[in-house]
C-alpha cells in the first residue's frame, strides 16, 4: 500500500468533541416532550450520522492509497483490530454484567444474545452497534476501492432511495447500515478530495471575521435545533429529512467547529474531548449505567440528579479513567480501543484519528 502523508486538522478534532458531548447527551436522557427530552430527539437526528461522515471523511485517504485486493484484505484486518476486537470485548463485558445485574438493566438479555451480537443485531451493549457498522462501511469501501468516492456515494444513495420506497432492506442490518449510513460514509470520503481547501478558506473567514462568523455560528445553533425537533415530532414520516437534517446540523457544528479553532485558550479542553473521543465513547457508556443503577434504581434519586449525574459524569469520568489506566497499558489500549500501536500513555495533540 502507497504511503500518504498524515494531515491534522485541529478543526475535525474539535467537531468530533461537539459531536461525542451530543452523543452523551442522547445517552442520558429519556425520550419525552420535556426539554431534556428534546435535547435527546435532536442529538439522534445527527450525531451518528455526523460520526460516520467524519469516518469515511478520515478514512478515504486509506483507500485511495491501495493498489490491489490484497493490500486492501491487510487493510480489513487492521480494521478489525481497531473496531471489532472492542466490539467483541465489550459485548462479553456488558453479558456479564447483565447476567448479575439483570434486574437493573433497561433491556434484558435476550435468548439469542450470542448469534444477535454476531450478526450486529441487539447487542446488550446498544451503543456498540457504530463499531460494528463501521466496520462494515469500511469492507465495502475497501471491496468498492477502485470505484470513485463519487460513485460510491450515489450507489448507496441509490440504495437508500431503494429502501425508502420498498423497506427491502428493513430486515437486514448489514444492507441497512450500508444503504443509510453510507451514504454519509461516501460522502464524507467525497468530502476529502476538497477538504485540505475547505479547511484552509474556512479557518482564514474566521480569522478575518471572528464576530461575525462566530455570531452566525452561535445563532444557528437554535435555528438547526428547532428545525430539527419540529422535523421528529411534526413532520414524521417524510423520509427526506433523514438525510436532510443531519447534513443541517453537521454544517453548523463543522462551522462552531471552526470558530473554536480561531480561539486559542477556548480550543484546548476541545481538544482533549476530541482526542478522547473514542473512549468516551466506549468506557462512558459503563459509567452512564453505572450512575444509572446507584442513583436511580437503588437510591430513587429524582430524574432530573440523576440523568444530569450521568451526562457530567459520562463526558469527563472516561478521560482520566483511560489516561491514568487504558490507555497505559498495551493489553487495555488493544482490547478496549483496539489500538496495538507501540507506545507511551502520551496524549497525541492534533491527532485526528479514524473512529
Amino acid at each position: 500500500m502507497a504511503e500518504t502523508k498524515k494531515k491534522y486538522y485541529d478543526e475535525l478534532n474539535i467537531f468530533r468533541a461537539l459531536i461525542i458531548i451530543w452523543v452523551v447527551i442522547g445517552h442520558s436522557f429519556d425520550a419525552g416532550n420535556d426539554f431534556l427530552g428534546l435535547l435527546h430527539a435532536y442529538a439522534y437526528t445527527f450525531h451518528m450520522k455526523a460520526f460516520i461522515l467524519l469516518s469515511g471523511l478520515l478514512f478515504a485517504k486509506k483507500i485511495k492509497a491501495l493498489t490491489s485486493f490484497r493490500e486492501g484484505a491487510r487493510l480489513i484486518g487492521d480494521r478489525f483490530l481497531r473496531l471489532m476486537v472492542p466490539y467483541f470485548f465489550y459485548t462479553g463485558v456488558s453479558i456479564v454484567l447483565k447476567l448479575f445485574l439483570d434486574d437493573y438493566a433497561n433491556n434484558k438479555l435476550s435468548l439469542g444474545v450470542v448469534i444477535n451480537s454476531l450478526v450486529g443485531v441487539s447487542n446488550p451493549n446498544g451503543g456498540l452497534w457504530f463499531l460494528y457498522a463501521l466496520f462494515v462501511l469500511n469492507i465495502f469501501a475497501v471491496l468498492l476501492f477502485k470505484l470513485p468516492a463519487l460513485a460510491g456515494f450515489i450507489l448507496t444513495l441509490a440504495l437508500h432511495i431503494v429502501h425508502i420506497k420498498t423497506g427491502v432492506f428493513s430486515s437486514i442490518p448489514l444492507l441497512t447500515y450500508i444503504t443509510y449510513y453510507g451514504v454519509f460514509f461516501y460522502g464524507g470520503m467525497v468530502l476529502s478530495d476538497y477538504y485540505g481547501a475547505v479547511s484552509v478558506s474556512m479557518n482564514e473567514f474566521f480569522r478575518r471575521s471572528p464576530v461575525i462568523s462566530g455570531a452566525a455560528s452561535v445563532i444557528y445553533l437554535p435555528v438547526a435545533f428547532f428545525v430539527s425537533v419540529v422535523a421528529v415530532k411534526v413532520i414524521k414520516g417524510n423520509s427526506l429529512l433523514t438525510l436532510l437534517i443531519p447534513v443541517l446540523n453537521i454544517t453548523v457544528y463543522y462551522c462552531l467547529s471552526v470558530f473554536i479553532n480561531s480561539l486559542v485558550k477556548a480550543k484546548k479542553p476541545f481538544m482533549t474531548i476530541g482526542n478522547y473521543g473514542m473512549d468516551i465513547y466506549l468506557i462512558g457508556y459503563y459509567v452512564q449505567i453505572t450512575l444509572r443503577v446507584l442513583l436511580k434504581s437503588m437510591l430513587g434519586l429524582p430524574y432530573l440528579v440523576y440523568s444530569l449525574s450521568m451526562c457530567i459524569f459520562g463526558l469527563l469520568l472516561p478521560i482520566p479513567i483511560s489516561k491514568y489506566i487504558v490507555r497505559k497499558f498495551r493489553i487495555t489500549r488493544a482490547l478496549m480501543l483496539g489500538d496495538y500501536k507501540k507506545h507511551e500513555n502520551k496524549e497525541v495533540k492534533q491527532d485526528v484519528k479514524e473512529a
